[in-house]
């Protein structure tokens, strides 16, 4: 299977191989070959995809220099064909891909590209089956405002012991004049892989983004994601979901950037410890936004992370700190809101937001900026769902201390009883020090805020490393946020 998969990246998905001849190192290669309505072939040439380049610039930038020669309209057959490594010749050629163009006197045109369904036979044991692939272009003269949708029908690999599937799936985009995406949504309707006791499975994954911009270039829009099963088996161990699901979306408004994101989690089961044998059902929904981001400071760090193609960090990190100042001046804020966690055992539900004062903000000294921090949080976790979080720990902590293998039912039992005794004593505990309190309901929450550079939990003033505050008191408490 390793050989099946790496020839398969090389070859197939264009993942890096070496050892061609024809190629850069990290690069596909093929012969390609233009004919123009019908007329003599034109000599063929050599052409390389490079895999940390666009291939739609290259391919681009080869027509472009055809077309220059040519009267439209104009109906054009190309031909690429493959140049591999010698090893990968045993296993059979593949296909060339053929794409046919007609541009009209206008300058519209559009083009098909068809890589035929293949098999190739590495060994006795070894296949690769790849189903076909046809896509369909429409451009302006010289390929501007491209739109591409893509049709793939799917891809199956397999040896004596494993084998893996990308299945069917289909890819609607469109492009900017540097060929970069500025709408594409993607479906891929299942990837999976099985090799003896280990199983990993997806199904429905959607991608969807709109790539916008602000006035002055800051890159803004939406982003969608979406994923349907997920199923990974190992051994004994297994993980699953039914459904994930991310939205984002940002906007400028006033020179000032917001970002906002939801996030939602259906059905996820997590294991326990054996010592329980019971699985753990999880649900999970969230929202955040990131708001009052300056404008400017944020497009020169984009900038900054565009011109470094070679991703030096000193460098971003640099130009971080330069833009540092006039983002905290705007008083940058995070909120989290809405966040709940479902499970069989109970609930935990939760906010936050956590803000900075830019007219405070005088210094980068860690001081100055603590007393410019103000934030409030709130957390409530159903009573059921703390003790068996707390149990689980405890008596796996008990198990260890024992010959598991020499203890009776009856001892085992006493020990988990033991083990809920502790429990509850640590709750108690935790509830006499101030960190957690009791509601009417009989669950559990702790309300903070932080404001002045003074921590007030549950209604107590807690003293803080280097502060001046003296002795835990009650305190009045301002802009609590509400658990529901």
């Amino acid at each position: 299977m390793k050989k099946v998969l790496q020839f398969t990246a090389a070859s197939l998905l264009a993942c890096s191989f070496s050892g061609n001849l024809h190629a850069a190192e990290e690069a596909l290669s093929f012969t390609m070959q233009h004919q123009f309505n019908e007329g003599n072939p034109s000599p063929s040439e050599i052409i390389v995809f490079p895999f940390n380049a666009n291939p739609l610039i290259i391919l681009k930038q080869n027509f472009s220099k055809y077309l220059k020669l040519q009267t439209l309209p104009v109906h054009i057959k190309t031909t690429l064909d493959w140049l591999l490594p010698d090893y990968n010749k045993s296993a059979g050629y593949l296909p060339a891909i053929s794409i046919t163009t007609d541009i009209n006197d206008k300058g519209m045109g559009k083009s098909d590209l068809v890589l035929p369904a293949y098999t190739l036979n590495m060994s006795p044991t070894e296949v690769i089956d790849w189903k076909g692939l046809k896509a369909h272009f429409t451009f302006l003269d010289q390929f501007d405002n491209l739109t591409a949708d893509i049709n793939f029908m799917g891809l199956l690999i397999k040896d004596k012991y494993s084998n893996g599937e990308f299945g069917e799936s289909t890819l609607k985009a469109q492009f900017n004049t540097a060929m970069i995406p500025t709408q594409m949504a993607l479906h891929i309707s299942q990837v999976t892989f099985a090799e003896k006791q280990n199983h990993f499975k997806l199904n429905n994954i959607d991608v969807k983004f709109n790539n916008a911009f602000s006035d002055k270039g800051m890159p803004i829009g939406n982003f969608s994601f979406k994923m349907g099963v997920f199923e990974f088996i190992e051994n004994d161990l297994q993980l699953s979901f039914d459904r994930f699901l991310m939205n984002a979306s940002g906007a400028v408004q006033d020179s000032l950037v917001k970002y906002t994101w939801h996030t939602q989690l259906n059905n996820l089961i997590v294991p326990t410890p054996d010592s329980f044998r019971d699985t753990l059902s999880v649900n999970f929904s969230a929202d955040m936004i990131l708001q009052r981001l300056d404008e400017g400071a944020l497009l020169a760090l984009h900038t900054t992370v565009l011109q470094n193609e070679s991703v030096n960090i000193m460098v971003i990190l640099g130009k971080f700190m330069e833009v540092l100042p006039k983002l905290l001046a705007q008083s940058p804020e995070i909120e989290l809101s809405n966040v709940l966690l479902e499970t069989s055992f109970g609930n935990v539900t939760a906010s936050a937001r956590i803000s900075l004062d830019g007219k405070k903000v005088t210094s980068l000294e860690e001081s100055v900026l603590r007393s410019a921090v103000q934030g409030n949080v709130a957390v409530k976790i159903s009573q059921k769902l703390l003790k068996q979080m707390l149990l689980i720990q405890t008596f796996d902590m008990m198990l260890a201390q024992n010959d598991t293998d020499t203890l009776t039912e009856t001892e085992m039992t006493q020990l988990k009883q033991q083990a809920e005794t502790s429990v509850q004593q640590q709750i108690d505990m935790i509830v006499i020090m101030g960190f957690l309190e009791k509601t009417a309901e009989g669950d559990y929450q702790a309300v903070a805020n932080f404001q002045e550079n003074k921590l007030i939990l549950n209604g107590k003033l807690i003293p803080l490393p280097g502060s001046n505050h003296g002795q835990t008191q009650i305190a009045p408490q301002k802009d609590s946020i509400e658990v529901k």
